[in-house]
């Protein structure tokens, strides 16, 4: 299995249509990752201050060009995400 190293931050994303989420950034895609509210898969670039560009967020469900993307570091992203996301939702639950 290839290793990820992941960067989880609960961060308060302004740009979206819910009030939180957890975020995660990937030093190896330079990009934040986080589920929406709707659990689409959405990411934006990472500054190099390690800040949000929150003014290019998007899907990764419409990426294009996918010839040099790492879908197994990808993939395990996207694990991590929804593994956070049904633990905080037992979590609420219990």
């Amino acid at each position: 299995m290839n290793s990820v190293i992941l960067l989880k931050y609960s961060a308060l994303v302004p740009f979206m249509d819910f009030n939180s989420a957890t975020a995660m950034l990937s030093l190896h895609f330079g990009m934040y990752f986080w589920l929406c509210e709707d659990n689409d898969f959405i990411y934006c670039p990472a500054n190099e201050d390690g800040t949000a560009d929150s003014d290019n967020w998007g899907y990764v469900s419409e990426w294009t060009e996918l010839e040099d993307v790492d879908f197994d570091k990808l993939f395990t992203i996207h694990r991590h995400l929804v593994t956070d996301k049904v633990t905080e939702y037992e979590q609420i639950r219990a």
